[in-house]
């Protein structure tokens, strides 16, 4: 496509240092249309590009992974340590919230939910229902009834986990949103 100043555009050119995934790229001359009609002179691009995975498997999908198998450890420590069990599940939302922070400079801000959005919304409600079942136990065991937080949590070292790996199994592999 011929440009004013008698160059072309091309796709290195329109994209820079971006093109690493761009796969495909066609321009064509094509009139844009108001709503009342009238056309002017207009280009349409259009361009196949992929998403580089491996720099959102390595910061954010390991580091969300790893901050939400932290808040599994509270199911493994004793029910009379509730100050323990407390102190870390209380450690692993406040660095699930400050992780969705740095989330949200990282992501690109759409108007929709994206099924990285999904995911980390369901990370984030799993993390806050274990908080919940922590808070729980202890509940249980200062009423003086150990059998039933033992069984929660002996309940609670199952499903949790094989509710997020089904949610990251979904991400991994589901269909786009």
């Amino acid at each position: 496509m011929s440009l004013t100043d008698g160059s072309t555009l091309s796709p290195e050119r329109l994209l820079g240092s971006l093109n690493d995934g761009v796969y495909a790229f066609k321009s064509d001359a094509r009139p844009f249309t108001f709503k009342e009609g009238r056309e002017i002179p207009g280009c349409a691009l259009t361009f196949i590009a992929k998403r580089q995975f491996d720099y959102y498997l390595w910061n954010v999908i390991i580091p969300l992974v790893l901050i939400t198998m932290m808040f599994w450890v509270p199911f493994w420590l004793g029910e009379d340590q509730i100050g323990t069990r407390v102190g870390v599940a209380t450690s692993s939302i406040l660095t699930l919230i400050a992780y969705r922070f740095v989330l949200s400079d990282l992501l690109p801000r759409l108007p929709y939910m994206t099924r990285m959005d999904y995911f980390t919304v369901g990370s984030t409600v799993l993390v806050l229902l274990a908080l919940i079942v922590v808070l729980g136990t202890s509940f249980l065991m200062r009423r003086q009834r150990p059998k039933a937080a033992l069984a929660v949590d002996r309940r609670a070292r199952v499903v949790f986990p094989l509710v997020f790996i089904l949610m990251l199994w979904w991400f991994l592999t589901g269909p786009s949103v």
